[in-house]
């Protein structure tokens, strides 16, 4: 799917190359030899070079800085005629033309240089706006190039970003549409005003070069006319007039630019030819050329100590356009002159070199680092789990590393996106397979809602109830233990699902705390009258004449009272049990049945009085009946047998021994039924 980021950068591309307005000018390189028309100076061909429009480097640059031996050598040679060293010298006139069109439309290209790409999406929008708002600003061509790298960076990673956002959300590669937003929009509207801007100049340029063309030719003619006139021939202020007039005019195309040239450096041969009689004027000339000569030397030495090395390179490639148009000086100094100026050149581009160099070096590093962060990551595209656990955790370790990735810096152009498209093809596979995962849990997950929502309704209900607390709290409670044990729901109905369950929850505790609060104020006045009921058990500890019914009767008062405070609780307990001990101690006059029976009713009563007391006395109670009812039917069935033992050898033994049982199970049925008569008096 192409979006209209990819259109507007493929534009940008074609609009901002430094040199797309003038492709036929750059691909054309004529062989032809020059020579000049019948009408125009009779003068033999000039032999044409191929125009260079890059900055000369150390070799290439003894013949592309401009030389004056040809005004120099119209005392000794003909005076029609260019040397062939004077034709190369006037070849690079050509190319310095062809560098003045160059930087027409990139006048930044030795500006200093802005690390873009430390820069957000906003800074980079403000930076390509204040360009947009200067008249000349698209001449900023190699500002905009790297603005427009760098914002290319960050919207590729918020796409990739939003695109695995879309993905971890269940989304489909295939169905991503990715939206611009505002700063896009803006950036893309700067930018596009920059390139309507370029293509009107660049189009303005042509039309200027073509009246260039025109302005040259028209001065070749004075300057022909100028020169027939044998009145001229003392007039160097004329000529200067002229030579300033045509350094004055702009470029024109290249492929008139060696013929124009040749042309005028021919005439001006012609010009001193005639002129021998100033001689001596034209070396005085040379003497001051050669003053200015050796000041543009120490300029250009000097820059070799500037640090800041795109203003050095500018500044010389100044030096150099005035060095070209200063004119001719004394020739046995020329070579020397010209090897000084090109010395402290070199110092320079060296510098520049080293510094690409470096550079260079630094993008392999972050290859290689790359490279590595590639392979590690090919893991993950296979990963497989399932726990959402460990898919969380692989996710921590995967954005660890991207984070590793984007702190690691660019990478050599031809070789970065191959790693790029192994990096992120692993990242994607693992999130898609991520999708897929938390795409199988979605179906659990809306069981488990629904469970949950059950749960949530009976909360509700029995937060409604206020009339048995303590036995809908434990049915809350045993709600939340079954909360717990379900599994987790959709992550949209998370939150809103626990807070129902938790508001349902928390309006019952509420209204139980509430209740208890005002319950609780009797608890003192219970714990009061309890110690005066263990006071006076105290005081029948030491009756000489017990009555057992009247410590039955402070049992049930005391049973009869409610809860005491929690504090007090353990204490008033420990209180009334010694009480009864004291009691029970203290009844020495009983007989041991009175005794056993005071004991049991006594126990009876604790029974009663603890919790669930009634549940436990039936339980007794029905237990008692049990056992009654056994021993009854075994006490039956034993007399029944006992005609049997008559015929039997020992049966007077084994008479004796059925006998005895019968007499104990008798004995103990009246024990349980005087224990099961006392459980129903307490009752």
């Amino acid at each position: 799917m192409t979006d209209k980021k990819d259109l507007a950068a493929q534009d940008a591309e074609k609009a901002l190359k430094p040199d797309a307005v003038q492709p036929e000018a750059e691909s054309k390189q004529t062989d032809d030899k020059t020579q000049l028309s019948s009408d125009e100076v009779d003068v033999p061909p000039v032999e044409d070079s191929t125009a260079t429009t890059e900055l000369p480097t150390s070799e290439a640059e003894a013949e592309s800085t401009p030389s004056t031996a040809h005004t120099e050598s119209t005392e000794e040679s003909n005076p029609a005629t260019l040397s062939n060293e004077e034709a190369k010298i006037e070849d690079n006139d050509d190319s310095d033309d062809d560098h003045k069109d160059h930087d027409e439309l990139n006048e930044d290209q030795h500006d200093d240089e802005v690390d873009y790409s430390s820069m957000s999406k906003e800074e980079l929008l403000d930076q390509i706006a204040e360009i947009s708002k200067s008249d000349e600003g698209f001449k900023k061509g190699k500002k905009i190039q790297a603005i427009r790298a760098s914002y290319d960076v960050i919207f590729d990673k918020e796409k990739e970003a939003a695109l695995s956002r879309f993905i971890q959300d269940g989304g489909e590669e295939d169905d991503f549409d990715y939206k611009l937003d505002e700063t896009s929009e803006n950036f893309e509207a700067y930018h596009k005003i920059l390139r309507e801007k370029r293509y009107k100049n660049a189009k303005e340029l042509e039309k200027q070069k073509e009246n260039n063309l025109k302005l040259k030719n028209d001065l070749l003619e004075r300057l022909r006319l100028f020169i027939d006139d044998d009145e001229n021939t003392a007039s160097i202020n004329e000529l200067r007039k002229l030579q300033d007039e045509w350094k004055s005019i702009g470029p024109v195309h290249p492929q008139h630019n060696k013929t124009l040239w040749a042309n005028y450096n021919a005439l001006l041969d012609l010009f001193y030819d005639h002129r021998s009689i100033y001689f001596e004027l034209k070396e005085l000339d040379k003497k001051k050329n050669l003053g200015m000569k050796l000041e543009l030397c120490d300029q250009a030495e000097a820059l070799a100590q500037n640090e800041n090395l795109n203003e050095a390179i500018k500044r010389l490639n100044e030096l150099h356009e005035e060095y070209k148009h200063i004119g001719p000086i004394p020739k046995e100094v020329q070579e020397e002159t010209w090897q000084r100026f090109k010395s402290a050149s070199d110092e320079i581009y060296q510098k520049r070199k080293e510094y690409y160099g470096h550079l260079k070096e630094e993008f392999k590093e972050n290859f290689s680092k790359k490279s590595t962060l590639a392979d590690q990551i090919q893991e993950y595209a296979e990963f497989s789990a399932e726990k959402i656990g460990e898919w969380n955790a692989k996710t921590k370790e995967l954005l660890a590393l991207q984070k590793e990735w984007d702190a690691t810096g660019s990478m050599p152009k031809e070789q970065a996106k191959q790693i790029n498209k192994k990096f992120w093809g692993a990242f994607k596979a693992f999130f898609r397979n991520k999708s897929a995962f938390f795409k199988t849990l979605d179906s659990q997950r809306g069981e488990n809602l629904e469970i949950k929502q059950k749960l949530v309704d009976q909360a509700v209900e029995l937060a409604s109830k206020d009339d048995d607390w303590e036995n809908t709290a434990n049915k809350l409670k045993d709600l939340q233990k079954e909360w717990k044990d379900i599994g987790p729901v959709p992550e949209k109905q998370r939150e809103s699902i626990y807070k129902s369950f938790k508001k349902a929850c928390d309006t019952f505790f509420n209204k139980r705390r509430d209740h208890n609060k005002i319950k609780e104020s009797s608890y003192d006045d219970n714990l009061v009258k309890k110690e005066a009921i263990i006071k006076q058990l105290e005081e029948l500890a030491h009756v000489d004449d017990l009555d057992p019914e009247k410590v039955y009767e402070l049992q049930d008062e005391y049973n009869a009272l409610g809860f005491v405070p929690k504090k007090a609780i353990k204490s008033i307990q420990n209180k009334y049990q010694t009480a009864l001990k004291a009691v029970v101690n203290n009844a020495k006059n009983f007989e041991e049945d009175e005794l056993d029976e005071l004991k049991s009713l006594i126990s009876i009563h604790k029974i009663k009085a603890g919790p669930h007391g009634d549940q436990k006395l039936q339980r007794k109670e029905y237990s008692l009946k049990r056992k009654i009812q056994n021993l009854e039917s075994d006490v039956s069935t034993w007399k029944n047998n006992l005609g049997f033992f008559a015929n039997s050898k020992n049966a007077e033994k084994m008479l004796k021994e059925f006998e005895q049982k019968i007499q104990d199970a008798e004995n103990q049925l009246i024990e349980l039924k005087e224990e099961l008569k006392l459980i129903t008096y307490a009752g």
